[in-house]
């Protein structure tokens, strides 16, 4: 009889079984599986007189299909595992190739990896890029593209729509940017092109007209996240415009618009799209002549209300030159009840002699929220002097949202912006204010809020 199967023994003795085995590890990632059935063999023993030792141990390794096959490695487990070995410092991108040379499906899936977030900067031309992907197999990995554009003298950088959504139909995220504002992007008919492209990012994109900008987001059903900055159009109030139904149902739950002069992002938007399910708004306002403008209560108070049963985050960040009159226009901002998170951003580059900014319409804006949903509240600071940080009213403030009101307030947090946040800033000297210098002050200016453990002074860049 056959002695009982020791595999330790076994492995020592076939000298083929780690090579065998690790092709049976290959075998279980694609979709046809195997069993592995070990057979011990049969000796057959001569009429002789002095028989041989007989040897008991594995001589034949069988590899059958079965009926019962296993289920095949799930593409989530693999995706992981490629995301695992390329992510790793010690892995480097041999072993990914390595990886990928296991099985047909380990292939694919490495493939997906390396192409599924790309990052083109400065390329010659829109065009060119879809030329070179078409006929490849390698534009349907793409899930996240970030297309830098490059300016070189009057030359536009152009790319047309259609034909660069047929090369990449799967994209999730599209980011689209250009340092001069030199992009310029055709239209077709408003057909749904990007099933799947849910994030929109667009910075220093010129477009002929508002209505050309409408035209690409009636061909994004699914798109939730849009960014607009430095937006420009050719012409404002083209008759297109006014003549065309533009109005557009998207589902839309987060906007951010970030502008250096005018406003005409926010007034395309505000005219032309369905804002009554956005989550989450971040305006930011960097020019200083379009507060007055920005701020007044037919704008921001018109955006909010349409928003007004799903607005759960509202994020206003302005600069303010302290030499500018006060404006009676914004010295309230009206919220809506739902609001849970809400960041305003007072940036002030005025000098010491300069005259001071009245914050009270911070103040005011608390007044509106709702007592039982807002939780977190966060004041973005620039402020030259540490003379200009008392100028905020930091007691009444503390005393309001310390109160018996809000009863589910946890956090308020002050951020101090650093030069490197702000891009019209080129002063390469050292910061004359830092967190070291505000946490004390503002300890001492908001004794309840420190009281309760509710006080956070960070970094700018730990905010954005």
């Amino acid at each position: 009889m056959n002695p009982s199967f020791d595999l330790g023994y076994s492995i020592s003795v076939v000298p083929h079984l780690r090579t065998i085995l690790r092709k049976l590890l290959r075998q279980m990632s694609t979709p046809r599986k195997s069993q592995v059935c070990l057979h011990n063999s049969t000796v057959i023993m001569s009429s002789t007189i002095h028989p041989k030792t007989k040897s008991f141990y594995p001589t034949i390794l069988q590899v059958r299909p079965t009926t019962s096959r296993c289920r095949p490695l799930p593409q989530e487990i693999l995706e992981k595992i490629i995301d695992l070995v390329a992510a790793s410092s010690h892995y480097p991108y041999v072993e990914l190739q390595n990886c990928a040379l296991t099985s047909k499906a380990w292939r694919i899936r490495s493939q997906f990896h390396q192409h599924k977030a790309k990052y083109i900067v400065r390329a010659d031309d829109g065009n060119s890029l879809v030329e070179r992907y078409r006929g490849t197999r390698l534009a349907g990995y793409v899930r996240s593209l970030i297309l830098e554009g490059k300016f070189d003298g009057d030359s536009f950088y152009e790319l047309r729509w259609k034909p660069f959504q047929e090369i990449f139909p799967y994209v999730d995220h599209l980011h689209l940017k250009d340092v001069f504002h030199r992009i310029t992007i055709k239209f077709p008919s408003p057909t749904p092109t990007f099933p799947q492209l849910t994030s929109l990012s667009l910075w220093w994109v010129t477009f002929p007209t508002c209505g050309s900008f409408i035209t690409i987001l009636r061909t994004l059903p699914n798109l939730s996240y849009l960014k607009l900055g430095r937006i420009k159009w050719h012409c404002v109030d083209h008759p297109e415009d006014t003549t065309a139904d533009l109005r557009t149902q998207l589902n839309l739950k987060r906007l951010e618009i970030e502008s250096s002069e005018g406003l005409e992002e926010l007034d395309c938007v505000d005219k032309h799209l369905d804002l009554s399910r956005l989550e989450v708004v971040r305006l930011y306002w960097l020019g200083g002549y379009e507060l007055r403008r920005a701020l007044t209560k037919t704008r921001i108070d018109k955006l909010t209300h349409k928003a007004r049963a799903s607005l759960q985050s509202l994020t206003l960040v302005v600069k303010i030159f302290s030499f500018l009159p006060v404006d009676p226009g914004y010295t309230r901002l009206t919220v809506n009840s739902r609001l849970e998170d809400l960041t305003i951003g007072v940036l002030d580059l005025a000098q010491t002699s300069s005259p001071k900014v009245d914050y009270n319409w911070i103040l005011d804006t608390l007044s509106d929220l709702s007592p039982t949903r807002f939780r977190q509240c966060k004041i973005l600071l620039r402020i030259e002097d540490m003379s200009r940080f008392s100028d905020v009213p930091w007691n009444r403030i503390d005393n309001a949202l310390c109160g018996s009101r809000f009863t589910a307030f946890e956090t308020m947090t002050i951020a101090i912006t650093d030069r490197s946040w702000l891009p019209w800033v080129t002063n390469d000297e050292p910061e004359k204010i830092g967190v070291s210098d505000v946490l004390p002050v503002a300890r001492h200016l908001l004794p309840k809020l420190t009281g309760r453990n509710a006080l956070e002074v960070v970094g700018a860049s730990q905010y954005r």
